[in-house]
Formats: structure tokens, sequence, C-alpha cells
């Protein structure tokens, strides 16, 4: 995927996790996102230059920035910030928090990391539901502003030990799909109970929509 390698001339990440964990991270945003419209949300529907785009360009700056001995733990990716334009995705190792974020408008830039020792991670409570900013601290330290979701996440993290949970670990025990059937997305419903039901890459899944 990238040809710089870390200082330690290995990868902490393979191309092949990589592109498995892309996979199920475009699948869970293709079932979440597709058909969500609202007051509640910054966008109307789903779009994919916003989480697929980006999501693949953060999975390769994670890749070319961990070396060998520092593999990722867990992830969020800030999925309905109220910041129009940058969408985030905070990752922590066994030494570090690192948030990424890219720019909306401009998708093929290369993305912002923002980064500091776990411990040394202050926190602030986000005024809205659904945002992060990342600030420096004027030394190593990081100031997040997250919601308290995040927060109680990325606090039972740090208090926990450090060894891979939660969300990445889901991803990273998916089965890598046959390219020769279908990828994740919301396909007619082949019982005809409803319009469209959703293919997780492997198997049909319960979430339907729209009448048949």
């Amino acid at each position: 995927m990238v040809e710089t390698r870390p200082a330690d001339g290995t990868w902490a990440m393979a191309d092949e996790y990589v592109d498995l964990l892309l996979e199920g991270l475009v699948a869970d945003y293709r079932r979440r996102w597709r058909f969500t419209s609202g007051d509640d949300m910054p966008f109307s529907g789903y779009e994919p230059e916003r989480y697929e785009d980006h999501t693949e360009a953060y999975l390769t700056e994670l890749q070319r920035r961990l070396p060998g001995d520092e593999p990722p733990l867990d992830l969020r990716h800030v999925e309905t910030a109220r910041d129009l334009f940058v969408c985030s995705m905070i990752v922590v190792t066994a030494r570090r928090a690192l948030v990424i974020s890219c720019s909306y408008l401009d998708p093929c830039a290369r993305p912002e990391v923002a980064e500091a020792p776990l411990e040394q991670v202050q926190f602030a409570i986000a005024s809205r539901a659904g945002g992060v900013r990342a600030t420096g601290t004027g030394g190593p330290g990081m100031l997040l502003t997250l919601d308290k979701e995040r927060r109680a996440w990325l606090e039972a993290f740090r208090a926990s030990a450090r060894v891979p949970q939660g969300r990445l670990v889901d991803l990273g025990s998916r089965s890598r799909r046959n390219p020769r059937v279908p990828a994740a997305d919301w396909y007619p419903d082949p019982s005809g109970h409803a319009e469209l039901r959703f293919w997780d890459g492997m198997a049909w899944a319960d979430d339907v929509h729209g009448r048949p």
C-alpha cells in the first residue's frame, strides 16, 4: 500500500490486515448510514467519499507511522462529526493515542495526525455529541475534546491491560470476502419481504429497507 517504511524497517500492519480492516469498516458504514437522514445528522444519506475514501487514507497513514513493535490496539471512527468539513479516526496503541483527520473538501490530501503518549492525553467534554478535536498543550501532551461516550472508552482503555480489544478485534477477526461474491452493500431482498436487504459480504443480514 505504501512504500515508505517506519524507522525500524517493519510495519505493525501488513497490507492484508489493512485491507481486512478497510473492508470491515466499509461494510459497517454502508449498513449503518446508507439510508440515514434527518436533522440530527450533518449529511443526508451516505457519501462514500466521506467515509470510504477517508478511511482508506487513514489506515494507509497509520500503517506508515506504526513500527513493527507497536500495533494498533483499538480504534474509533468519528462517523457523526458535527464539523461538516472534517471527519476523524482515533487510534490507540500501547504507547500513544493518535487522532487522524482529513478535510472533507479535499479527500485527496494526506491526513493530518495529532498524537501524544497515552498518559499525557487530557480531556475536555464536547458540547455536542459526535465530535473530536485535538489541540496541543504546549508540551508533549494533547488535549482531546470528546463526547462522553468516546472519553469513557479512551479512559477505560488507558486503565486496562494494553491488549487488542473492542472494535479492532471484531474487525480483525472477520474472514476475508471471496472476491467472486458481491461486496457488502444493500441489494434487492431475495426473500421478497422488503425492497432491499443488507449483504455483509458473506451472508444476508437481518437489516432491511423499504417495502416490497
